[in-house]
């Protein structure tokens, strides 16, 4: 009999048979003991892993929904930071994909010769997702995600600073009705990044806010802005964007309504994507290290194989704040 097929036997799932032979958490003790007497019984072996093979690290994308991770500049530049890191240090890169809650790509890790995994778990929001990655067996690092109930190290940007910077920009230029153009689809980073803008609202204490729910993608962000300024509402002087590519679809539909960037309305983005440099006017937004991020988390990686018992660590990487066109001063 195979683990798979104890797993069947049992009502458990591949995962929780690992976890018990490796004696690894997330499994209850009664769970454990119950799998290790039925394996003793049944006879079933466990097969030793594989030796990781020091040269090969795998990046595992997480793709929840596919409507925030995506062929976009910005995980572009993650990648890129990753590849050349990995090189750097010596190491060949291969990627996979987990989409929804299938497990199969984890399954599959399980039994791959890699060193260690660098999980992409931007789209991730469930804190139950995790569970499966502690019988992998090998280190794993997450990028651009933090849960706080888990031991993984991680690599994130430091949302709430940057979108707080951001706002007080707005605030400094005398806005004091502002807008927060604020994705439908809710991750981590953006749920940051709304604690940052509400803060620096907060603490001016004489600004009026309003949001406005948009898509994340281009073409949801543009009409569902447009929808929302076809109800004739009483416009800010100035918005906040969760990212880019929200804000500069957002002034694409506030263009089409007649208003002008940023003589009637101010935008300010996050992410300072390629685009945002030469977008019309250009975009004032939060420049995050992409690149440096990715490179991060394979180097926190490197030293998690060098090491196993090495301190957790969780990285910020702090934000700047980018001035460009799209702000008005009002005072």
């Amino acid at each position: 009999m195979t683990s798979k097929e104890l797993a069947k036997a049992l009502g458990v799932s591949p995962s929780a048979v690992s976890l018990a032979f490796n004696g690894n958490p997330g499994i209850s003790e009664e769970t454990r003991q119950r799998i290790l007497a039925a394996a003793r019984e049944m006879n079933v072996r466990h097969t030793a892993r594989k030796t990781p093979a020091s040269n090969t690290i795998d990046v595992l994308c997480c793709k929840k929904h596919g409507m925030v991770f995506g062929d976009t500049p910005f995980f572009a530049a993650l990648m890129e930071g990753i590849f050349s890191m990995a090189s750097s240090a010596g190491y060949s890169v291969r990627i996979s994909y987990m989409y929804g809650s299938d497990t199969t790509a984890v399954d599959a890790l399980r039994e791959s010769d890699s060193a260690g995994v660098v999980l992409i778990a931007t789209e991730m929001s469930d804190e139950k997702d995790l569970h499966p990655f502690y019988s992998l067996g090998k280190p794993v690092v997450i990028l651009d995600a933090h849960f706080r109930s888990h031991r993984f190290p991680s690599v994130v940007i430091s949302n709430n600073q940057g979108a707080y910077e951001a706002t007080q920009c707005l605030l400094r230029h005398g806005h004091r009705k502002l807008g927060h153009l604020r994705s439908s689809v809710v991750i981590g980073n953006f749920i940051e990044r709304e604690q940052g803008f509400q803060a620096a609202c907060a603490e001016a204490g004489d600004c009026e806010t309003i949001t406005v729910n948009v898509g994340s993608t281009q073409e949801t962000a543009y009409s569902d802005m447009l929808a929302w300024l076809e109800t004739n509402p009483e416009v800010p002087t100035a918005f906040f964007a969760d990212n880019d590519l929200i804000a500069i679809s957002c002034i694409r539909a506030l263009k089409d309504k007649g208003y002008r960037v940023p003589q009637d309305v101010s935008v300010v983005g996050f992410d300072d994507i390629p685009i945002s440099a030469v977008a019309s006017p250009a975009l004032t937004t939060v420049h995050v290290y992409k690149e440096q991020m990715g490179g991060v988390a394979v180097d926190i990686l490197r030293m998690t194989i060098a090491d196993p018992k090495r301190p957790v660590m969780n990285v910020h990487l702090c934000t700047d704040l980018i001035e460009r066109q799209s702000v008005r001063d009002l005072e």
